[in-house]
């Protein structure tokens, strides 16, 4: 896709040069390899350490739930949030990314996936109908002035009492060094000061910070959108 200079679905201008790094980025030895498909997804069985370590909502919040994954890249938590009953759609902005994901699950009912750029006009359609949005390895890779967008992008996608979960690393990251979009993998870090000041502002309530036991440098802000408002 040629994108000279173009406005994403968070109302972020991506230029030539970022989203051939993306592409590159995610078919090269850290990203996704040529995927295998489709996977039949009713014979997925249900991890009970899944939640916790990528998604730690209420128990049953998923069930009949309209779920909406930033960043879903090829589709690696789709399994867990369909097997537990809800409506699926990921976004991402690389095509290598979407093509395994529509590879292994695009056959799927349940299952809806989106480019950040070329289906924006369908995502921002999805606003106020959302159960869930979260992000997983994805947030950690915004800055500042891109997480604001995507928080409130969020915001306007969520239904009144909807849930946002946000990854945050946390812990000693001097070995990571400032990221670049779409150059690596490393982490920009954020402090919950900060990001709770990013999500209260655009309208969300925080709920709980979690950390899960399998991954001690991540952190969870689990937030909801209000069902009334002042």
């Amino acid at each position: 896709m040629v994108v000279a200079m173009a406005t994403d679905c968070f109302g972020i201008e991506i230029d030539q040069t970022e989203y051939d790094n993306w592409e590159m980025l995610t078919k090269g030895p850290s990203g996704f390899a040529e995927p295998e498909g489709p996977v039949d997804l009713s014979a997925v069985v249900i991890a009970q350490n899944w939640p916790p370590a990528h998604l730690p909502l209420p128990d049953g919040i998923l069930q009949d739930a309209r779920v909406l994954e930033f960043g879903c890249g090829s589709g690696a938590h789709l399994p867990q949030v369909v097997v537990r009953g809800a409506m699926y759609t990921g976004i991402d902005i690389s095509e290598w990314s979407l093509h395994c994901a529509r590879t292994r699950y695009g056959h799927c009912q349940q299952v809806t996936l989106l480019h950040t750029i070329q289906d924006c006009e369908q995502i921002l359609g999805m606003a106020g109908e959302l159960d869930v949005v979260f992000g997983t390895n994805f947030f950690i890779h915004q800055p500042d002035e891109r997480f604001v967008k995507m928080v409130e992008t969020a915001m306007l996608l969520l239904r009144p009492g909807g849930w946002l979960s946000i990854d945050r690393r946390i812990g000693p990251m001097t070995d990571l060094g400032p990221e670049q979009c779409g150059v690596d993998w490393r982490g920009f870090q954020r402090d919950r000061a900060d990001e709770c000041a990013i999500a209260t502002a655009a309208g969300l309530t925080l709920v709980a910070y979690t950390q899960p036991e399998t991954m001690p440098l991540r952190e969870y802000g689990i937030y909801r959108k209000l069902e009334h408002t002042e």
